[in-house]
Order: C-alpha cells, then sequence, then structure tokens
C-alpha cells in the first residue's frame, strides 16, 4: 500500500525540502523566541511575521506524521466589514498594576462585550513591560452597523461599565481602524 506524500504548500515547503534531505525544520520567531509547527505565517504566541526557520538538533525520532487540513469554503471566504477599536492603557500608579491587570482581565473585557452594543470581541496585550509609555493595548472588534461603532463611543459606554480606582482620570488614548478598500 503507498503511503499518502503531503503536498507542500508555500509556507511548508522549506520544511518538506529539508526533510528530503534529512534535516527537520522548525518555524521560528525572531520577535518572541518561539518554535512552532505546523509552518504558519504568523507566531502563534505574539502574532509577528517576522519569522524564520531553525534546524532541529538531530536528537530526537520521528515515527509518524499526520496531515493537518484546514477545510477552506471559497464561497464563504470573503472579507467582513469590520472595525478595530485600539486602546492604550495603563494603571494610575505601578504600584496599581496587580490590581489593574485583575480587573482589567477578569471583570472589564468580558464586560465590555456584554453590556456595550457594537462590541463584539475583546482581547488585551502587554504591549512592552520595559517602557514608561502606555504599556497595555486593548483591541476592541466592533460591529460596523451599531451604535458603538461611530466616533462616539462614550455615549455608548456610559452607564454601562464599572470603572476601578486603578484606572487613570480622564480619556485613554484610543484609534479606530476600518478595514482598508
Amino acid at each position: 500500500m503507498k503511503k499518502p506524500v503531503p503536498v507542500p504548500t508555500p509556507d511548508s515547503r522549506p520544511f518538506w525540502n529539508a526533510l528530503a534531505e534529512g534535516k527537520l525544520l522548525l518555524k521560528h520567531c525572531r520577535q518572541c523566541s518561539t518554535l512552532f509547527h505546523y509552518p504558519r505565517v504568523v507566531c502563534p504566541e505574539c502574532l509577528s511575521s517576522d519569522l524564520g526557520w531553525r534546524q532541529a538538533s538531530g536528537k530526537a525520532t520521528l515515527y509518524t506524521y499526520t496531515i493537518s487540513r484546514r477545510p477552506t469554503h471559497p464561497v464563504t471566504l470573503r472579507e467582513q466589514e469590520s472595525r478595530l477599536m485600539l486602546v492604550f492603557t495603563n494603571p494610575a500608579s505601578p504600584a496599581d498594576d496587580a490590581e489593574f491587570n485583575s480587573w482589567y482581565d477578569s471583570i472589564h473585557l468580558s464586560r465590555v462585550t456584554e453590556r456595550v452594543d457594537g462590541i463584539v470581541g475583546a482581547r488585551r496585550y502587554d504591549v512592552n513591560p520595559d517602557t514608561n509609555a502606555r504599556r497595555y493595548l486593548a483591541v476592541y472588534e466592533l460591529d460596523r452597523g451599531s451604535a458603538s461603532s461611530n466616533r462616539n463611543l462614550g455615549e455608548a459606554v456610559a452607564g454601562r461599565l464599572d470603572a476601578t480606582p486603578t484606572l487613570p482620570a480622564g480619556p485613554s488614548s484610543s484609534l479606530i481602524y476600518a478595514n482598508a478598500r
């Protein structure tokens, strides 16, 4: 019986070419140093596209493999109109960092998506722990047709969210992006 042979894609071709030479390559993120497999165009850890390949030490034995297929349905693959709101934040003081993070991650993000019309998703990132600039970034996905997707988000949020004393007074720095056309 003939074994199935994987068909290399542009993203996986270096892996298969090296394997044919008896070498095992893994994708490597140059930003966060994560090694990962299966080959992708962005790092699964930090989403950077600054990727390369690293050769494994050769001290392991490969007994089998799997072919992972991600189904595509061209009829349904179309760009959705969406908007992203990027909000840069810091706690009111560095001493409040742990409490601020606990509130933001365990309370605020879930309440925003539950209580504010038009915010359909939220995720938070630690931008850079070594900077005095805005350290945290929250990304909110906005439904294009809702009241929250206009520039006056303050009206949509008013009275719907609880604050924390660890949140600085005054407006946070935010930007709204729409799909490029």
